[in-house]
């Protein structure tokens, strides 16, 4: 596949790690011997700024600041964006927490720092801080949890949401997943569902899925079934944006060891575009300096020195139309944050060769408008109580359809009095049902409540926005366990295995795909993601 050839930024010595924040506007490169971070601007091409480092550093990034951790000093640093002025340094106390060893967080607004601590006894304490002032959160312990070993170098991955946290040991390369549920002050570890050691991997745009090997897990570290294009990939690398992924393959060209990258989208079922590049000394700290950024429009990687970044200019447009055929690609980044209730302004932008786009609503706020050219306003109301909104819109034209979904947070909407919150509480207690429910859960980001009314072979669908029923979805199992996310509902009787999908929206209940699974035994549960 035609690309052009790679644009060379040559750097002032060697990088050992790098990662960037949630814009990609910016790539933060570790550079030991230096005693630096080079922050390098993706839009300008150049580094913008220099920040110094202890010999012993690690860093973290999250949707606005640079957190420089220090064992030698024991602090904690954070620096601001667009400036990079130190806003926070903060000495976390031995005796409290023991040795710093490394820290990660999330992107998101609100996501926890984990940081690990060696302690007197040699064990090693995981800790979540508040990122606004490094105030450690109460752990509650479920389930196993790594036990690590002495004298690694610890690296830390999160999911851009929080939810999900990666421990990778090296040099041996093993990484420990664990899932983390954040309540007010209390961060309580889940485990990792018996999967005790993985090969390296990293988390998806969104955190949805886990890219481990030739195997992809939700971020509830479930096995989902996925066959990538041949050949199989034994890593992927996802992009800033939870729609594009990469697959990294070692492949042999004459005398050359060349690793191929394939950038894949997942509304597609083949590689949007494929470039090789030479293999590296250390693959492993390569694999990790891989960027696709859609908005700019280059893959980066590093030289295979680790002294140099090379860009390389991709025309997805030109890709796409030699492919053939009809394509919609949703590339805009949603908004995460609606700040000071201010008004809500999105423009959802599309690649496609089909005219006549649509953009309909199918679960949103009231209030909330979608232009026929896919410009999303919405004015949040005065006493709003909600601290969520779930938002999922329909994008389609000819057989095409995707559902742009985005969870927005409004940390002012945590704010509303106890009083009002205890009302409404109460008004939902006080609804009558026709028949008493065996089971029930929750979707569309918090808006539907599935009850199954087990005498009625039914799932009653109440709508708090309606505070009323609006749909009963026939389901004639004998016994089932259900679960919903931001659009879909799950059934599964557990005798038969078989498993029913629902679109779960405004006035659209209908189901879209029933299937009996190959396996022993009985369904005990299942479960699915908060997003789409």
């Amino acid at each position: 596949m035609p690309i052009e050839d790679a644009e060379t930024i040559s750097l002032p010595g060697e990088f050992s790690n790098a990662c960037t924040d949630s814009s990609g506007k910016y790539i933060f490169l570790l550079m030991d011997k230096l005693f630096k971070i080079a922050v390098f601007d993706t839009q300008a091409k150049k580094i913008s700024s220099f920040i110094p480092i202890p010999e012993d550093a690690t860093m973290a990034v999250n949707a606005d600041s640079l957190f420089v951790a220090s064992s030698e000093t024991n602090t904690i640093k954070r620096f601001t964006f667009p400036d990079f002025k130190l806003t926070l340094d903060k000495r976390m106390d031995k005796d409290e927490f023991g040795k710093l060893l490394s820290i990660g967080i999330g992107t998101g607004p609100a996501c926890p720092m984990i940081a690990l601590f060696k302690q007197n006894d040699k064990k090693i304490d995981i800790s979540f801080l508040d990122p606004v002032s490094l105030a450690k959160y109460e752990v509650e312990y479920s389930g196993q949890i790594p036990s690590f070993v002495e004298n690694s170098k610890y690296v830390i991955s999160a999911s851009p949401d929080g939810s999900n946290f990666y421990i990778t040991l090296l040099p041996r390369t093993f990484t420990y997943p664990f899932i983390v549920k954040l309540t007010d002050n209390t961060a309580k570890i889940e485990g990792n569902k018996g999967i005790s050691e993985l090969p390296s991997f990293s988390p998806s745009g969104v955190g949805k899925y886990l890219f481990c090997g030739n195997t992809i897990l939700t971020n509830n570290l479930e096995p989902v079934p996925f066959v990538p294009t041949p050949p199989a990939f034994p890593y992927y690398l996802p992009s800033l944006q939870e729609v594009f992924y990469m697959g990294v393959v070692p492949v042999s060209s004459g005398n050359k060891q060349m690793l191929k990258i394939s950038v894949f989208n997942v509304d597609l079922d083949f590689p949007i575009f494929t470039v090789e590049v030479p293999a590296f000394r250390d693959n492993v700290a390569f694999l990790k300096t891989i960027f696709y950024l859609p908005d700019t429009g280059y893959l980066i990687t590093a030289g295979s020195d680790m002294k140099s970044l090379k860009l390389r200019n991709v025309d997805l447009k030109k890709e796409l139309d030699e492919k053939g055929g009809d394509y919609l690609l949703v590339l805009s980044d949603p908004p995460r944050v609606l700040d000071d209730r201010k008004q809500l302004n999105y423009k959802i932008k599309c690649l496609s060769n089909i005219k006549n786009i649509k953009y309909e609503p199918v679960s949103v706020p009231q209030g909330m408008e979608i232009s026929g050219d896919g410009n999303v306003t919405w004015k949040c109301p005065d006493n709003y109580l909600s601290s969520k909104e779930t938002v999922i819109i329909s994008v389609s034209g000819n057989d095409r359809k995707i559902f742009h979904s985005f969870v927005l947070d409004m940390p002012k909407g945590r704010k509303a009095s106890r009083k009002v919150q205890d009302e409404m509480t109460l008004s939902v207690k006080d609804f009558k049902l026709p028949a008493e429910p065996a089971n029930l859960t929750v979707g569309g980001g918090g808006r539907y409540i599935l009850l199954y009314i087990k005498t009625l072979n039914k799932i009653a669908v109440f709508d708090f926005k309606e505070k009323d029923i609006v749909k009963y979805i026939n389901v004639p199992y004998n016994d089932l366990v259900m679960a919903a996310s931001a659009d879909k509902l799950a059934v599964a009787e557990k005798l038969s295995k078989k498993i029913s999908v629902f679109h779960l929206g405004k006035n659209d209940f209908q189901l879209i795909h029933e299937t009996a699974l190959p396996i022993q035994g009985l369904i005990k549960d299942i479960g699915l993601g908060y997003d789409s």
